[in-house]
């Protein structure tokens, strides 16, 4: 499907895939500690995924200047919360407070007002809040062990691939010289 000289939507897909793979390997080139650079898109992933009401870019530059985080992994970290995947949160999220609800995990009733309504909705809220909480929490736990390890794996490849290239002997035909050559790394 194309609109008039746009880009189909299949280029689109391809255009963010390739957004969000240079971001990555901006991420891994990063001279910074591993831990740092997971940590701040660890924090992102919560501040994504947890509703912070438009505040959400302003608190993960406060809190990763404060706790000396990666600033730039946080915002790559924050488009978790993105709208492709805000339903599964909001779902998620959702069910799993309710589902605590039923255990047993409750507010005191005494300080809603008498309005119907209100009750409704702060009684919604509050499962929807507990359940995105513990969401949140586990998914930057996640996120955290899982970017650590990739960022250390793609760090100590470069290294081992230039010694496995160092073993090989590479054949150059020279222009103007009559004989192969043979280059030893």
């Amino acid at each position: 499907f194309t609109l008039k000289g746009k880009l189909t939507f299949r280029h689109q897909g391809t255009r963010f895939y390739c957004y969000l793979k240079k971001q990555f390997i901006r991420l891994i080139h990063l001279r910074v500690d591993a831990g740092q650079i997971a940590a701040g898109f660890s924090l992102g992933v919560f501040i994504g995924i947890f509703p912070t009401f438009g505040l959400g870019f302003i608190l993960i530059f406060g809190l990763a200047l404060f706790f000396k985080f990666n600033v730039p992994a946080a915002f790559i970290g924050s488009f978790a919360g993105n709208p492709v995947f805000s339903p599964l949160w909001i779902t998620l999220s959702y069910e799993l407070g309710r589902f605590l609800g039923i255990l047993g995990l409750n507010y005191d009733k005494k300080l809603i007002l008498e309005n119907k309504a209100v009750q409704k909705a702060l009684h919604y809220g509050f499962e929807y809040l507990i359940g995105n909480f513990i969401i949140s929490v586990i998914m930057s736990i996640i996120s955290y062990f899982i970017i650590k390890k990739l960022i250390v794996y793609y760090r100590n490849r470069g290294p081992r691939m230039k010694k496995r290239a160092s073993g090989l002997k590479l054949r150059l035909k020279r222009p103007g010289k009559q004989k192969d050559q043979t280059i030893v790394h």
